[in-house]
């Protein structure tokens, strides 16, 4: 994953968006112990794993995880910005709350 990483990037790992069906989560899921491998750290949600904002909320880990290992300024910006968007959709559906990343 590059330092700028997204829902969109995310959507591209998990092979679809979780509305695709069993497919779709278990791509998620092997992208999900991917992110968690690189990024030294497990990811912690209160969504189910079948949970549509599941996929936004795994997005802000992403940002999470590359924001520590982010070397410039620049790419820590766009990463808070990403952070910000994909936490923002979950803000929208009042979800926010259950995703540990957007605390």
């Amino acid at each position: 994953m590059t330092e700028g990483g997204s829902a969109a990037d995310m959507q591209t790992l998990s092979g679809g968006a979780p509305s695709q069906g069993a497919t779709a989560q278990g791509g998620m899921e092997k992208a999900l112990r991917n992110l968690e491998a690189v990024c030294g750290e497990k990811y912690w949600s209160g969504f189910a794993p079948n949970d549509h904002a599941r996929f936004y909320c795994m997005a802000a880990f992403n940002d999470h995880c590359a924001l520590k290992r982010a070397t410039t300024e620049e790419a820590r910006t766009n990463l808070r910005a990403s952070k910000a968007q994909n936490c923002g959709v979950l803000q929208v559906q009042g979800m926010a709350g259950r995703c540990t990343y957007c605390q």
